[in-house]
């Protein structure tokens, strides 16, 4: 498969105030063994997938390539989230980790992290 590389650094936790929009400061991208970018095929997928803990089923959110997930040019994906997505979230730190599926059925799950949502005091009720 490849490794993957981010782009400013390995660090994948992140905090802020719950019900703002997000855009994840560390692009990342896939590439193979020799450092070159890996183009993702038809069929193949990313996901960006968030819970309470990793021992919990439920799935708090999901991000996909077009929702939420974007590719640039050079092969970095960038995460967005928005505030709808964390507007009625119990303030607190969720897991989340990024998947790599290949459309053969191979899983490669190479990032591991959390979001911490803070105090916010504009509510969304309050945005009018």
């Amino acid at each position: 498969m490849g490794r993957i590389v981010l782009k400013g650094g390995e660090n994948m936790d992140y905090e802020f105030p719950r019900g703002d929009t997000f855009l994840f400061p560390d692009k990342f991208r896939f590439v193979d063994s020799n450092g070159e970018p890996l183009n993702t095929n038809a069929g193949d997928k990313v996901y960006v997938t968030f819970r309470k803990d990793s021992k919990s089923k439920k799935k708090i959110l999901q991000k996909t390539i077009g929702n939420g997930i974007t590719k640039d040019s050079n092969g970095y994906f960038s995460v967005l989230l928005s505030s709808n997505d964390t507007a009625n979230l119990k303030y607190g730190t969720y897991g989340f980790d990024i998947s790599y599926k290949t459309a053969d059925g191979k899983v490669f799950t190479p990032i591991i992290g959390s979001i911490t949502l803070t105090d916010e005091f504009t509510y969304k009720e309050d945005e009018v």
